[in-house]
């Protein structure tokens, strides 16, 4: 979550046994990124975020994104925000997204706003997370089928599972999974243009073979469904 700018641990030995002390590098908690790339279809895209990765005593952390090319641009602001006063687990996930999609056949502005509680759990292999929330979707259309304004407002539930290894190596993956279920409930009589229910899931499993480190061959297999 880029608390910190580095954590490890040294390991020494002592007559008394072996000894290891945790050295952690903490750095300032905003970070500034800015990205630019070229690709097919967007031709030019540019990307920048700010985070604050430690908000108060139990680092609660705020980031906010823009991404921009000539088909989409996006303004997204998510946070995980820890109100206990002791430390927990249990988070407030507030996040509110502005889409613009500029396609051939359609054109079209979306805004999502959610907010819910959420958790996570975590054994010596695997780490979960979990979210459950209001989230209302406002739809624009300029061009293409469809009515031209049209909102949602669902029950969403979230659920994430991967491996450590997948997690730890999450900037570089070379090992392990990650799976993600998220369902979307609504019905026309609450604040919906019609009864829909969305499901979908979505997993990837990365093998690195034979263990290299620097990985030499890397075998993925992504796959997903929804309905």
């Amino acid at each position: 979550d880029q608390i910190f700018e580095s954590t490890h641990f040294a390991v020494s030995c002592t007559p008394q046994g072996v000894q290891a002390r945790q050295e952690i590098v903490p750095g300032p908690p905003r970070l500034l990124s800015l990205d630019f790339g070229v690709n097919t279809e967007g031709l030019l895209l540019g990307k920048a975020s700010w985070r604050n990765a430690r908000l108060g005593p139990h680092a609660s952390w705020v980031n906010l994104s823009l991404l921009g090319s000539s088909k989409e641009a996006q303004f997204l602001a998510t946070s995980h925000w820890y109100p206990l006063r002791r430390p927990s687990r249990i988070f407030l996930e507030p996040e509110v997204e502005i889409r613009h999609q500029n396609e051939n056949y359609y054109e079209y502005v979306t805004s999502r706003a959610q907010i819910g509680p959420g958790t996570t759990w975590d054994n010596q292999s695997l780490g979960a997370q979990f979210f459950v929330g209001p989230d209302l979707e406002l739809f624009r259309t300029f061009r293409g089928v469809g009515p031209s304004n049209s909102h949602f407002l669902s029950l969403a539930t979230q659920v994430q599972l991967r491996s450590h290894d997948y997690e730890y190596n999450v900037r570089d993956p070379r090992s392990g999974f990650n799976a993600a279920l998220q369902v979307n409930l609504n019905d026309q009589h609450i604040y919906s243009e019609t009864s829909v229910q969305r499901f979908s899931l979505n997993g990837e499993y990365l093998w690195n073979y034979r263990d290299y480190d620097p990985p030499l061959w890397i075998v993925g297999l992504r796959g997903g469904a929804a309905t």
